[in-house]
């Protein structure tokens, strides 16, 4: 009786993550992530950060330099960033200030600036994402 009851279980599981696995596929197939994503090439020429973000699909950007003001349309956050995005150098979280950001990256070592927003996109970063993700990625 215990191993039938195992095996249900397992079963019950392993169903469970697939229609998860499933869920997740489909939404990713109608986000199109390349509206939202900056790559540099080899060619381009060294521009600030702000340009860059300039160029992404779904941020603002008021200013220049290391005191513009960026925000990623849509969200809106109370929590402890206001509405201020979460940004993220090589896969850790720097924090909410750009100016932080602005003054730690050099632009010809720029990679790649992706934008995340709404929730399926940021639910990685909790709340502290709530006012969207900038992901940079830096080259080698």
């Amino acid at each position: 009786m215990a191993r039938i009851f195992t095996l249900l279980l397992l079963c019950a599981l392993l169903i469970g993550c697939a229609s998860r696995t499933n869920r997740s596929t489909a939404s990713a197939t109608v986000n199109d992530p390349n509206k939202n994503v900056v790559e540099s090439s080899a060619t381009d020429q060294p521009i600030d950060l702000t340009a860059y973000l300039q160029r992404v699909s779904g941020v603002n950007v008021s200013g220049s330099g290391a005191y513009a003001r960026v925000s990623v349309r849509g969200p809106v956050s109370f929590q402890s960033g206001g509405s201020n995005p979460l940004y993220v150098l090589n896969g850790s979280k720097v924090g909410f200030d750009y100016s932080t950001i602005y003054r730690s990256v050099d632009p010809r070592d720029i990679k790649r600036v992706q934008v995340l927003k709404g929730a399926d996109e940021t639910a990685l970063y909790g709340a502290q994402g709530a006012a969207g993700v900038i992901v940079i990625t830096l080259r080698d």
